[in-house]
């Protein structure tokens, strides 16, 4: 499923995974996608922020924070966007 795809070792299976996840809004993702959070591709990183901003579950603002000040601008804007 999604949350086996979140560890494919294709950064692009695992991007399209996290988006699938924030589409669809499932609480159940909302575990997996903070663990994507560290993630060593950055577009994996910036589409599970993205997920989690969809998911709009206040308990993970701290961790969505935390990425603003990456080195990458797509993770600094996906943080903020979330």
């Amino acid at each position: 499923g999604l949350i086996r795809a979140l560890q494919d070792e294709s950064p692009e299976v695992r991007r399209q995974a996290a988006e699938t996840m924030g589409n669809h809004r499932d609480q159940e993702s909302l575990s997996p996608l903070l663990q994507a959070l560290n993630d060593p591709e950055p577009e994996v990183v910036a589409a599970a922020l993205q997920a989690l901003g969809q998911l709009g579950e206040p308990a993970v603002i701290p961790q969505i924070l935390s990425k603003v000040q990456s080195d990458f601008p797509a993770i600094r804007l996906m943080g903020v966007k979330a």
